[in-house]
This record gives structure tokens, sequence and C-alpha cells, in this order.
């Protein structure tokens, strides 16, 4: 059966067309800390931790430092993350990524803070109007020393919900016999 020549452009603008989009894609770049990949952290954590480390890592925003009037050459190392503690990936783009249930979302979430890669520096609600803010840490470079300093995700104490004494609850009324 012989291919037709519409058949071999077709299929050649295809390859084209992937190839555009490799070549986008690799144009992208994550700043990694080469200490991380040859430390004990990465080995404690399952596959999908890693990778969901490394998309918190593509949601930094990254801002060269102002130098004044000093001109240099070349690239330049001095690089900030813009967006520290103002990083924001809702449950729902995990669960989605991943395919796995918000309960296995906030496990892999404690897990990178347990290890020192993660931080919350706002913990929201869990509604639209306030979302959780996370910073990327630097604890990992401590992890299996002394020094270390295990985290826990911070507990909400703002007050909400039903407490001790209100006269909303389920019981708060004279119960009926």
């Amino acid at each position: 059966m012989a291919i037709s020549e519409k058949t071999k452009k077709i299929a050649k603008g295809l390859k084209a067309d992937d190839e555009f989009k490799q070549r986008k894609r690799r144009n992208r770049v994550y700043r990694i800390p080469v200490d991380i990949i040859d430390g004990d952290v990465l080995e404690t954590l399952s596959q999908k931790e890693i990778r969901l480390y490394f998309k918190f890592r593509a949601r930094m925003v990254w801002k060269t430092l102002d130098k004044g009037n000093v001109k240099r050459r070349g690239r330049t190392d001095d690089w900030i993350c813009a967006n520290q503690g103002e990083i924001v990936f809702p449950y729902k783009d995990i669960m989605k990524i991943f395919d796995v249930t918000d309960g296995a979302v906030r496990n892999m979430i404690d897990s990178l803070i347990r290890v020192g890669l993660l931080d919350i520096a706002h913990s929201g609600l869990g509604l639209a109007k306030d979302p959780t803010l996370y910073a990327i840490s630097d604890r990992w470079e401590l992890y299996g020393q002394d020094e270390f300093v295990v985290m826990k995700r911070p507990k909400c104490k703002r007050g909400f919900g039903f407490q001790r004494g209100n006269t909303l609850g389920k019981y708060s009324g004279k119960r009926k016999s």
C-alpha cells in the first residue's frame, strides 16, 4: 500500500509541529540545587512526592537582582525568587495532575514539609478567597543531621468552627425526650 504525497506532507507537518513543541518545552528552566540531587532527601520520598516538589519549584518566579549601573557581560548568577512565601498551588490542580485524592495530596505535602523541602507560609481555610501560601525551604540541607528541625503542618488557631459554650451546636438547647 503506497502512501500518498498528501499523507506524507501531513505527517511531515505534524512532525515539525512536535519538534517545535519540544523546542519550546526545552527552553523552560528549573533552578534545582545540585546538592539536593546528591543528598539523602530525595531517597526518602516517593516518585509522586518528588514530582510534586518539582511542580512547586516550577511555580517559582525568578528575577535578577538589580545591580544599579554595574554592567556584566554574559550570564549572571544573581537570581532571587520573587514569590517566595507566596506560591499558590491549589489542591484541585494537584489532584488533577497526579490523579489522587485530597487526602493523598495532604500526605504528599506533609512529607515534603517533614523532610524540609517545603514550608507553609500561610495556612488557608480551603476557601476560594483564602489560599494556602507555600515557601520553598532550605531546611533539607541539614536533613539527616542532629541540627535538622522536623516541622509539621501548622495548626489553624483562628477560632473558626464550633467551640465549647456555643449556642448553635447540635445539642445546644434543651433536649427533647
